[in-house]
């Protein structure tokens, strides 16, 4: 039960974010007078989506590794 509220809550989250993209999307093309089609804008909000959360997870590896790093580091100095 716990595993299926997890993947719930997951799928849920990843609609907003997709639906938060595409909202975004729509509102900068229409500011630049440009118009999007409907299709074209959920694909691209899915990539969009996608595209952050490879950068987020590759940033938090660095970010983790950097970490341990220093901590080896201090340790060292003692």
């Amino acid at each position: 039960m716990k595993k299926d509220a997890i993947k719930n809550i997951s799928k849920l989250t990843r609609q907003l974010e997709i639906k938060l993209a595409k909202g975004i999307i729509q509102w900068k093309h229409k500011k630049e007078g440009r118009v999007i089609d409907e299709n074209d804008a959920k694909i691209l909000s899915e990539k969009l989506t996608d595209d952050a959360h490879r950068i987020i997870s590759k940033r938090g590896k660095e970010i983790w590794a950097e970490i341990k790093r220093a901590y080896k580091e201090g340790s060292e100095e003692k």
